[in-house]
C-alpha cells in the first residue's frame, strides 16, 4: 500500500514532460506507441518514465515500461477518485461506471497495444499487472518491471 501512497503524491506532485524525456520517448518506442503513450495524462507519463528509469535498458522492458497504464487514457477521474476506485476495488461491492473502466485499464490497455503493434512484453504487462505473469512470460522482466512500477 506504500507504494500507493507514494503514487498518490507522486500524481499530485508531477510535472509536464520536458525537452529530454520527450526525446527519450521517441527514441525508445515506435510512432504510433508514442501516440498512445501522448494520449496519457502528464502525470501518467511521468510515472510510466519513473517506472522505465528503474529497469534495465533493455528496448522490450522500456516498452512495457512506458505504456504499461495505458488503459487509463479511457478514464477521466483525478487524484482522489483514482484512489477510491482503487479501494473500493479491493472490495467485493459492485463498481460501475469510470470506477469499473479504472479498475480494468490493463486489459483495455492490451487492447490498445495489440492494436498499434506493440511487442509481446507490454501487452501481456499491460494486460496482468499486477499480479502474477502468464507462464509464457519471461520470469525476470515481469518481476523488474513489478518491482519497477511499484518503486
Amino acid at each position: 500500500m506504500f507504494h500507493l501512497a507514494r503514487r498518490f503524491f507522486g500524481f499530485l506532485t508531477a510535472r509536464p514532460l520536458g525537452p529530454v524525456d520527450q526525446a527519450f520517448v521517441s527514441e525508445s518506442i515506435n510512432p504510433q506507441l508514442q501516440a498512445l503513450f501522448y494520449m496519457q495524462r502528464y502525470e501518467d507519463q511521468r510515472h510510466a518514465l519513473d517506472v522505465t528509469a528503474r529497469v534495465a535498458h533493455d528496448p522490450e522492458l522500456i516498452e512495457a515500461a512506458l505504456l504499461h497504464d495505458i488503459g487509463k487514457t479511457t478514464v477521466h477521474l483525478g487524484a482522489i477518485k483514482r484512489s477510491v476506485a482503487t479501494m473500493w476495488a479491493a472490495t467485493s461491492l459492485p463498481i460501475w461506471g469510470e470506477w469499473l473502466s479504472y479498475r480494468d485499464h490493463g486489459p483495455i490497455g492490451a487492447e490498445l497495444l495489440e492494436a498499434h503493434g506493440a511487442g509481446a512484453l507490454a501487452i501481456s504487462f499491460t494486460r496482468h499487472h499486477p499480479g502474477k505473469p502468464p507462464a509464457s512470460c519471461n520470469q525476470a522482466h515481469w518481476i523488474a518491471l513489478e518491482q519497477a512500477d511499484h518503486g
